[in-house]
C-alpha cells in the first residue's frame, strides 16, 4: 500500500501534495516522452548504445592523452554507454562545471541522484575516491544527437578550461607564498 500523496504510474513515481486538486495526475509529459523515445530508438537501441559506448571511450582516451592528471572513475567496470565520470586533479568540479556551462556545455559535478547537493557524490565515495577526488570530478553524458564534432569541440573547451584553471591556481598559490614570506619578514 502506498502512503497518501504518492501515485505510481507505469514507470514514474509522482509526488503530489494532498491539498492539490491534481492529486493522482499522471506525468503525461514524461510518459509521452518515454513512448516517443522508445518509438524512435527501439529498433536501433543496440547499435545506438554501441555508438555511444565507442564515442565515450574515445572521449576518455583523448582526454587522458591531452590533460595531465585526468582519471576515468569506474574505468574497467561495467558502465552505461553514454556516461563518463572523470576526475581532474587540482580542479574544483563545481567551478569547472560553471566554466563549461558558460561555453555552452551541460555537465554535472555531482551524483545524478543528488542534484543540487554540495556534498561529494556518495557513489564516487563508495567506489573508493576521497572526498577531495570526488569533488574534483565531472560527469559527462552523451546523447543520441551527440556527434564526433560535438565531442571534439567539448574536448578542446575542456582542455582549455582545465589549463586556465590550473594556471590561475598556480598564480594564486605563488602570490600567497610571496604574501606569507613578506608577512614573516615584517614580523621578524
Amino acid at each position: 500500500m502506498l502512503s497518501a500523496g504518492l501515485v505510481w504510474t507505469l514507470l514514474f513515481l509522482v509526488e503530489v501534495k494532498s491539498d492539490l486538486a491534481e492529486r493522482g495526475t499522471e506525468n503525461t509529459l514524461a510518459i509521452a516522452t518515454l513512448g516517443e523515445a522508445a518509438r524512435y530508438l527501439g529498433p536501433r537501441a543496440v547499435e545506438e548504445n554501441k555508438r555511444l559506448s565507442i564515442l565515450r571511450d574515445e572521449l576518455e582516451i583523448q582526454l587522458k592523452e591531452i590533460i595531465p592528471d585526468c582519471e576515468v572513475n569506474g574505468s574497467g567496470s561495467p558502465r552505461v554507454a553514454n556516461t563518463s565520470n572523470m576526475s581532474f586533479k587540482e580542479i574544483d568540479g563545481e567551478t569547472l562545471l560553471i566554466n563549461l556551462d558558460t561555453r555552452g556545455f551541460a555537465v554535472s559535478s555531482g551524483a545524478a541522484c543528488s542534484s543540487g547537493s554540495q556534498e561529494p557524490s556518495p557513489v564516487l565515495r563508495a567506489m573508493g575516491l576521497t572526498s577531495e577526488e570526488a569533488s574534483q570530478s565531472l560527469r559527462i553524458s552523451l546523447g543520441w544527437l551527440t556527434t564526433d564534432a560535438d565531442v571534439r569541440d567539448f574536448i578542446a573547451n575542456l582542455k582549455d578550461s582545465v589549463a586556465k584553471m590550473r594556471e590561475s591556481r598556480r598564480q594564486m598559490m605563488a602570490e600567497q607564498m610571496l604574501t606569507d614570506e613578506a608577512e614573516s619578514e615584517v614580523s621578524l
